[in-house]
Parts: C-alpha cells; structure tokens; sequence
C-alpha cells in the first residue's frame, strides 16, 4: 500500500526500480525456439529461474538508468552505427558464478566484435557509461542455477544478427526500436538501418 503525502498526492513507490537500458541482440521466432530447446534438455534445480521465452536476448551493452533527455540523441547516433550481419553458433553451455545458466558462441566472428566496438564508441561519445569488465557474448538462460546440470548434448543454437535493438527494462522489457544490420552495395561502408521504433 503507498503512502499519501499532505495534499493527497501518493508518495514516490520506494520499490519501484527505475527503468534501465541496454543494447541487444533479439532472436527471431526459429532462434528463440531452438533456445527454448536447449533450456529443456537441462535439468534444473527447484530454485532454478528459467528465463521466458519473451526475455531471452544476448546482451551488447548494458546502459543502466538514463535520463529522459538522453534518449532521442541516443536513437540518432545508434542510426549512424556501420554494422553488418553475421552468423553464429552458441554451442557452450555453462553455469557462471552466481547461478547463471548460460549459452554462448565458441568462437566470436569479427563483424559482432566490431558492431560492439563501433556501439562502443558512439555511447562513450554521448558520455554514457559502459561496463568495465570485457565482452564476452552470452544468452541468460536461467538465474538461481546454482548445482543445474548441464546437457551431456544437444543442438547448438545458429543464430544470423541481423538486427541490434534498444530496450527499456521497466517491470519487463520494451524494445524501444530496431535497427537492421545490411551492407552496401558498391563498397560503401555498412550502415545500420532503423526498422521501426515503440512508444516510450
């Protein structure tokens, strides 16, 4: 129950975390179910969180709260990121310290270390803030994991980037806007193209 302050108006709902930002590669609807595949081949503890299938995304940059006025001049500048597609398989599955359930690429191709580089510098351009702690591309696919066991085998997950998005993290996830990953013809450097843009 929230509190009133005098005149009536609610207080400020202390729980509420403030929404949070990220950069993200989301699979389509062949990429999430071969994920979805893979989740069920674990066998999970009882504590164990397995992340919905409209949550399951691999992470380009982590941006944490942002203030209003940051957003539309972040929507410019990721147009402007030079990015191509790539494929990738995510064939290693693992529990990280602190339960997390994981899947993630062998081998990482150069074209999705470069679209992280390139994100890399226009959000230090704008002055946001970037983690410190080095890349290393992954799917969430469970949190509280602690003791599961990982699958003796199954199918890796083929996944074709072809788009990046931005997402808004606020009692779920919205995915604020898309911008497709397609080279030029005729040499010209790879541009990343918007696709469409949700409401704020």
């Amino acid at each position: 129950m929230r509190t009133m302050a005098p005149g009536g108006r609610p207080e400020p709902d202390a729980a509420v975390a403030p929404a949070r930002w990220f950069i993200a590669l989301w699979p389509d609807a062949a990429t999430c179910a071969a994920l979805q595949s893979l989740q069920s081949c674990w066998s999970w503890p009882p504590r164990a969180r397995p992340t919905c299938a409209g949550r399951l995304h691999l992470t380009l940059h982590f941006l944490g709260p942002l203030p209003e006025s940051a957003i539309d001049p972040l929507h410019h500048v990721l147009a402007g990121v030079a990015a191509s597609p790539w494929h990738w398989t995510l064939r290693r599955a693992s529990v990280w310290p602190g339960g997390i359930a994981v899947v993630e690429p062998v081998q990482v191709p150069a074209a999705a270390r470069a679209l992280h580089v390139a994100l890399g510098e226009v959000l230090r351009a704008q002055g946001l803030p970037l983690e410190a702690r080095p890349w290393r591309p992954h799917v969430t696919l469970a949190r509280r994991a602690h003791g599961a066991a990982t699958p003796h085998s199954f199918e890796p997950v083929e996944w074709t980037a072809r788009s990046f998005e931005l997402v808004c993290s606020d009692r779920g996830y919205r995915r604020v806007a898309r911008w497709a990953l397609a080279a030029r013809a005729g040499g010209d450097a790879p541009s990343a193209r918007c696709c469409g843009r949700g409401s704020r």
